[in-house]
């Protein structure tokens, strides 16, 4: 048992700081166009400074993380604290004391439309099951590494059922939930220790298709079928940067679960789940960059482990941000195991 709770602690830790480095990398090219990207930054090939001319993250430091990383954080603290459920009530308490210790102007800047419009409309008093039925974006799949953390991959329904409670508080809709469910699928899979990524990706597939019943119904794509189209392109490019154009052109990356979600296991297929490597990708693909980041490189961590990562990216991660990645890996380890 202690040899396999150091396997796993390994590929949560990865999981966690994984999350962490493709949502620092990307966050200086935040919503930058392809071009401005070249313009601005020329190439992301580090974690660096956001350039004043994006408006959205100028005032953050190198290696500082933002949404994706805090709300993974603070979904995991909220698993551990209740002995390995998933509480929605508990979740959304928990965005709205973070979100109500910011400054109005941050919160402008730093929350996604999607929790902005949930967190508003639970203040009015609207139910924990309707304040996200608008919720469309990626929002839930950003934060939902902790769930595929605890989570089976061969028990879909359990799975399924328990992302879409952690979705529920702010994206309660069938496009959101399935999206987060490919992520939380992919990440289950790394840490059950798979490492065919078409396996991988396959299994990501079938279950965000799997949880298109759970939510409010919108018309939207299938994140499912796209991640397929994404694969696609990835394996007919002629380069790398030739796939990374077309997944702009073509799937999208702006903060739409159909388009970032399909985008995010791209890169990691594209990447050989090389958690750095797939960091470079996403920073420099434009549009939800940190996301798509994070997202991505929260599976390239579960899949390959926290040895796979050199320790000048975690040792940045840990100066810039009072963050314990290592104590909440272990937190979910244990969670983890006692449930096996």
């Amino acid at each position: 048992m202690d040899n396999l709770k150091e396997v796993l602690i390994k590929k949560v830790y990865g999981a966690l700081v994984g999350v962490a480095i493709g949502d620092t990398m990307g966050m200086p090219a935040e919503w930058f166009t392809r071009e401005e990207i070249k313009t601005n930054l020329v190439c992301v090939e580090d974690f660096v400074e956001p350039p004043k001319q994006n408006l959205v993250t100028y005032y953050l430091k190198m290696g500082q993380v933002t949404d994706d990383t805090i709300q993974t954080f603070l979904l995991a603290e909220s698993i551990v604290e209740n002995g390995g459920k998933v509480v929605s009530e508990d979740i959304m308490e928990k965005l709205i004391k973070w979100i109500d210790g910011m400054s109005e102007e941050l919160k402008e800047e730093f929350i996604g439309p999607s929790v902005k419009e949930a967190f508003k409309n639970y203040k009015k008093g609207v139910t924990l099951r309707e304040v996200g039925i608008n919720g469309t974006t990626n929002g839930a799949a950003m934060r939902i590494v902790p769930v595929g953390i605890i989570s089976s991959f061969q028990e879909v329904e359990k799975l399924i059922d328990n992302v879409e409670l952690a979705s529920l508080p702010t994206h309660n809709t069938n496009v959101a939930i399935s999206g987060a469910c490919a992520i939380a699928s992919a990440v289950a899979c790394g840490i059950c220790g798979m490492e065919d990524l078409n396996e991988i990706i396959e299994t990501a597939s079938k279950t965000a298709i799997k949880a298109l019943k759970k939510g409010f119904d919108v018309p939207a794509p299938s994140v499912g079928k796209r991640i397929k189209i994404a694969i696609d392109i990835v394996k007919k490019a002629y380069s790398e940067e030739d796939a990374l154009q077309n997944l702009y052109d073509i799937i999208g990356t702006g903060f739409s679960a159909s388009e970032s979600v399909p985008c995010a296991l791209a890169l990691v297929y594209l990447s050989k789940a090389n958690t750095i490597k797939c960091a470079k990708l996403a920073a420099n693909i434009g549009g939800d960059t940190d996301t798509i980041g994070a997202m991505a490189c929260g599976i390239c961590g579960a899949i390959k482990g926290i040895d796979s990562i050199p320790s000048k990216y975690i040792d940045l991660i840990y100066t810039v941000n009072n963050l314990d990645f290592k104590g909440m890996a272990e937190k979910l380890t244990d969670i983890l195991i006692k449930s096996m």
